[in-house]
C-alpha cells in the first residue's frame, strides 16, 4: 500500500489557525513583559547610579552629586547640572572640581523620571555617604518620612495594564527602598 507523504490541505489549515491563535494570545502578553522589563531597567539604572555616587563619595572622601542632565552627549555634560529633566539622563559629578564621573543616558521612549516633591533636581552625597537635596544648604532626609523620592514611569498611564511605575525612596543613610506604584 502506498501512502502520500506530507500534509493535507485540511491539516495545513488547522496548523495555521492554531499558530494564529497562539500569536494572537502571546503577542500582547509579550509586549507587557517588554514594558515591565523597560520599567525595571530604568529604575535599576537609577538605583545603580545612586549606589555608585554614594560609593564614590565615601571612597574619595568628597561630595558627589547625582543630577539631571539634558545633554545627550556625555562629553558635553557639565556641572552644575543644566536641567531638571531626568528623562534624558543623569550624571554623577565630583562637586569639588565639577568633573563628571559617570553619565547614564535614558534610551527608553516614553520614560518619565522625576525627583518628586522637591524644587531642586539634585541629590548630593557628602563624604560620610549621607544624602542631601541640593548639597549642604539643602534639606536633609532624616528618615523614611523625609526620604528623597524618585518616580520612574513608563507609558504615561494611558494604558494601566502596560504602565509601569516605580517609586524609589532614598533615606539620608543611603538606604534605598523600591515600591511598585499604580497609575
Amino acid at each position: 500500500m502506498h501512502r502520500d507523504k506530507g500534509f493535507s490541505l485540511v491539516e495545513l489549515m488547522i496548523a495555521i489557525s492554531v499558530i494564529t491563535l497562539l500569536i494572537t494570545v502571546g503577542v500582547p502578553s509579550f509586549s507587557g513583559t517588554v514594558m515591565k522589563l523597560r520599567g525595571s531597567s530604568i529604575a535599576d539604572s537609577l538605583i545603580t547610579s545612586l549606589h555608585f555616587a554614594r560609593s564614590e563619595a565615601l571612597s574619595r572622601n568628597e561630595r558627589v552629586a547625582v543630577c539631571a542632565n539634558t545633554d545627550t552627549d556625555p562629553a558635553s555634560a557639565n556641572y552644575p547640572c543644566n536641567g531638571t529633566n531626568w528623562n534624558s539622563g543623569w550624571m554623577a559629578v565630583l562637586v569639588s572640581d565639577n568633573s563628571v564621573i559617570k553619565y547614564w543616558p535614558v534610551n527608553s521612549p516614553g520614560a518619565q523620571i522625576a525627583l518628586t516633591g522637591m524644587s531642586d533636581e539634585l541629590v548630593v552625597y557628602n563624604a560620610n555617604g549621607e544624602a542631601r537635596i541640593n548639597g549642604d544648604s539643602g534639606a536633609f532626609a532624616d528618615d523614611q518620612n523625609d526620604a528623597i523620592e524618585f518616580t520612574t514611569q513608563i507609558n504615561n498611564c494611558d494604558s494601566p495594564q502596560l504602565s509601569i511605575r516605580r517609586t524609589i525612596d532614598l533615606s539620608s543613610s543611603g538606604l534605598i527602598q523600591v515600591n511598585r506604584g499604580d497609575c
